[in-house]
């Protein structure tokens, strides 16, 4: 049954994958229009177009590669040999936080501390108990991919547009709000499916002691809900320039 649901999702991905490369191909790049007579550059651009176009190809083939090695793969292998799927297999790493109060360990004795309590965040190998926490674990890690692979993409495509002379048309403005709502709701969401996705596998997990205690890792990455509103602050302002520039080109 676990080969089976593995290999189902592996096929539901490939699928996806597939549809996701068709919609938004990289062949699709927008082209430029150089102004009559004129010819530009920018060195530093086709510099960074250039080095997001290698970070690309790598991150898409990685995506590529993704479900043959996590799920197509290990479900063949189970289909074979039904004890494929082991624990080692099926482990994953998930970052929670600890809390040890050394006052209820006897057997410890540390001086020199203001709080006998240690606090922190570690990362801890678990081994879920049903295999639907482990699919929650590849998915989350998948989406990562695929939104990295959009966001290069959509960058790619502003610095192609900037090398082809096109500094000022819609295609930027549009990449830049794209990536900044994807960022925004990626990062309002993630910590709310890692905190009661973890919390789930956390419970299976027995502790002899109360002296520790650990719990599911939440955090809200300020900096980059900040970076998307800020990517859809500065589209705002560049499609008022975008407007600006065709008004001057059709008086021109």
């Amino acid at each position: 049954m676990a080969g089976f649901l593995t290999f189902l999702l592996g096929l539901v991905y490939a699928i996806i994958l597939i549809w996701i490369i068709r919609r938004y191909s990289i062949k699709h790049i927008p082209g430029g229009s150089y102004i009559k007579g004129e010819k530009r550059t920018y060195r530093l651009a086709n510099v960074l177009r250039i080095i997001i176009s290698v970070v690309l190809v790598s991150s898409v083939f990685t995506a590529i590669i993704w479900p043959f090695a996590f799920y197509v793969y290990p479900a063949i292998r189970h289909l074979f040999d039904p004890s494929f799927l082991t624990d080692k297999i099926m482990s994953f790493d998930i970052n929670t936080f600890f809390r040890l109060d050394l006052k209820m360990q006897s057997a410890l004795k540390i001086t020199g501390l203001e709080d006998q309590t240690l606090r922190g965040k570690v990362s801890m190998g678990i081994i879920p108990q049903k295999i639907i926490f482990w699919h929650i674990y590849q998915l989350l890690d998948w989406l990562k991919n695929l939104i990295l692979c959009y966001i290069l993409l959509e960058f790619h495509n502003i610095f192609t547009s900037i090398c082809n002379g096109d500094a000022f048309t819609g295609v930027i403005t549009g990449s830049l709000k794209k990536m900044g709502i994807i960022i925004i709701i990626w990062n309002s969401l993630s910590p709310f499916v890692q905190y009661y996705g973890y919390g789930a596998v956390l419970k299976n997990i027995t502790v002899s002691t109360e002296a520790l205690k650990i719990t599911p890792y939440f955090y809200v990455g300020i900096e980059y809900l900040f970076l998307g509103v800020a990517l859809l602050v500065l589209a705002g302002i560049i499609n008022e320039a975008v407007k600006m520039h065709e008004e001057q080109r059709l008086t021109i």
